[in-house]
């Protein structure tokens, strides 16, 4: 599985996931990259179908609504980020922290401005992870 989850931000950052494989227990393993201004930081992580599912819930809710909250939390807390839709501007703020190491304290923080069509397309992505992973025959059963 190589998929990408790509955040297209102002003055030419962005905020990407690519995700890399998915194994037997339904979590997907990942890199994160983000880009802005001079700098930028990437990290490897794991998070479940479930955590991918409610956020994809969340930015549901935020195209229908046209307002509101997105929150992403991976299971170990080494990558966080809320993606807030403005209900008058349609501009998205992308706010956040990656760790590169689980040892270590240090993080970076970031924050992004976008879109709602970005919004759109970043639904559209995850709906195609969740596409691909049914047609590996997964089920979120980790029994099965």
């Amino acid at each position: 599985m190589n998929k990408e989850i790509n955040i297209s931000c102002e003055n030419e950052s962005n905020l990407v996931i690519k995700v890399n494989e998915i194994d037997e227990y339904n979590f997907f393993y990942a890199t994160i990259s983000i880009k802005k201004d001079w700098f930028q930081a990437q990290t490897k992580f794991i998070f479940s179908y479930e955590e991918l599912q409610n956020l994809s819930k969340q930015i549901k809710e935020l195209l229908k609504d046209r307002k509101g909250k997105a929150e992403f939390i991976d299971d170990i807390i080494k990558v966080h980020f809320d993606i807030v839709l403005d209900e008058f501007t349609g501009s998205v703020g992308i706010n956040g922290r990656i760790k590169k190491c689980l040892n270590d304290e240090s993080s970076i923080k970031f924050s992004l401005m976008s879109d709602y069509y970005t919004l759109e397309q970043v639904d559209h992505s995850i709906d195609g992870i969740f596409l691909e992973y049914k047609g590996l025959g997964k089920t979120t059963d980790w029994r099965n």
